[in-house]
């Protein structure tokens, strides 16, 4: 066992980081009845704990993050490879740290726990947005993710208290 790192991942449903390495295949068809085809062959495979996972049977909220100890090579050679472009890893939410420096980690997990993933529960409160004809307050959805009605101005709109 080589060195190891911890990997953090504030994507709630945690990540698969695989490896591949190309492999040619002998393939029946063609006109000689075979065929050589290159295909990607999985090499390793490691499964990323999300944050989610401590929450399943709880109120909706945010995940945080999720610690998973992976070997450094496998960590480095995934960077390099498939993971170098990577939207997680961009964002802040999938990080490594070295496995012995857990403070290091959780005080960068606290810095990046505001980043948003879209997979946060709704904010279903209701705002007031306005008035209609009759002077009764208009109420909109306050989260930005939710679906606009265009007919009404771009808001899911209803008059009349919610509350």
């Amino acid at each position: 066992m080589g060195e190891k790192v911890a990997i953090y991942c504030g994507y709630g449903p945690g990540i698969i980081l695989r490896l591949f390495k190309f492999v040619d295949r002998q393939i029946p068809g063609g006109p000689n009845g075979w065929h050589t085809e290159r295909i990607a062959e999985e090499t390793a495979r490691v499964e990323i704990a999300g944050g989610a996972a401590a929450l399943r049977g709880q109120p909706a909220q945010k995940p945080g993050f999720a610690r998973t100890v992976i070997d450094k090579s496998f960590w480095t050679e995934w960077l390099q490879g498939p993971g170098k472009d990577n939207s997680l890893v961009k964002a802040g939410l999938l990080f490594a740290v070295a496995a012995s420096d857990a403070k290091r980690g959780r005080d960068q997990a606290r810095d990046h726990s505001q980043i948003a993933t879209g997979l946060e529960p709704l904010d279903a409160h209701n705002v007031v947005i306005g008035q209609d004809e009759s002077g009764r307050p208009l109420h909109a959805i306050a989260d930005k993710r939710w679906p606009r009605n265009a007919a009404r101005g771009g808001f899911n709109i209803s008059s009349g208290a919610t509350e």
